[in-house]
């Protein structure tokens, strides 16, 4: 099951990597030699929490053999301690990680948005005129925080779920070689399986973040023009613009969601 998991997990992340990767490299090229310490920090947990996972999937073979078929009692309260430092390990080091990760994700977030801000204020009054603030406001907000998780995602896909498969895939084969091999027939499937679902999100995810500046933009002409939908009696007009909206952004959410559990 953890193994399942975590194939699922890289999968997933591998396929976002490969078909953005002009992106992906563009994102590293541009921040990662600024916070590479605090990603090599982060690496260092990583390492933790995989070696952690494959320890604790190792030592339940000892732990069925010792109780249940040699009933060797005198190995219950050294194994028991060994699971406790095991995992004790497991849940500070992902606890460091996840730290690590957000406060660099959290810098690079503040770094994009005074960039762009910046930059917005370079262009002169025609890009201003023509350009809706609320497309504005979503690619300062949302553009930023998604540079943070595609490279959060990639640092994870490629440190913690790789060790993680690579030592699952050690034990695996050295406790259970015949069964082990199984896994190489089960996997090409699966990995393609799960690029067609990405693929799927990934188009709905695009369709979610028009529909999500639609509603935004709308919000913003009520609030700014509420003065011109009073008197000329837009309330309805509004009203049902906005529902579109709202009902087109849930069903695309809906979609996402039943597609994300598949994978």
């Amino acid at each position: 099951m953890i193994l399942a998991r975590k194939w699922s997990a890289f999968s997933e992340q591998f396929s976002i990597f490969g078909s953005n990767s002009s992106t992906v490299r563009r994102l590293f090229a541009e921040n990662f030699s600024t916070y590479w310490k605090r990603y090599a920090l982060a690496g260092v947990f990583m390492f933790l929490v995989a070696a952690s996972t494959s320890l604790s999937a190792w030592i339940m073979r000892d732990v069925v053999n010792a109780m249940l078929v040699d009933h060797r009692l005198e190995l219950l309260f050294p194994l028991c301690l060994g699971i406790i430092f095991i995992f004790a390990t497991k849940g500070f080091a992902t606890y460091a990680q996840d730290v690590t990760l957000g406060r660099a994700g959290n810098r690079i977030v503040a770094d994009i948005q005074k960039r762009v801000f910046s930059h917005i204020l370079n262009f002169d009054l025609d890009f201003f005129t023509n350009s809706p603030s609320s497309d504005l406001i979503m690619r300062v907000s949302g553009g930023a925080n998604a540079a943070r998780d595609v490279m959060n995602t990639v640092v994870m896909s490629f440190g913690r779920d790789l060790l993680t498969l690579i030592g699952l895939f050690v034990v695996m084969f050295v406790q259970a070689p015949m069964l082990s091999a199984l896994t190489l027939i089960v996997a090409p499937p699966a990995i393609f399986g799960v690029s067609n679902l990405i693929k799927r999100v990934r188009k709905i995810m695009a369709q979610e973040f028009a529909l999500a500046t639609r509603s935004l933009q709308l919000l913003q002409e009520t609030v700014h023009g509420a003065r011109i939908v009073k008197s000329f009696n837009l309330r309805q007009h509004m009203q049902g613009q906005m529902d579109a909206a709202v009902t087109a952004l849930e069903q695309r959410a809906n979609r996402m969601n039943s597609l994300q559990a598949r994978s």
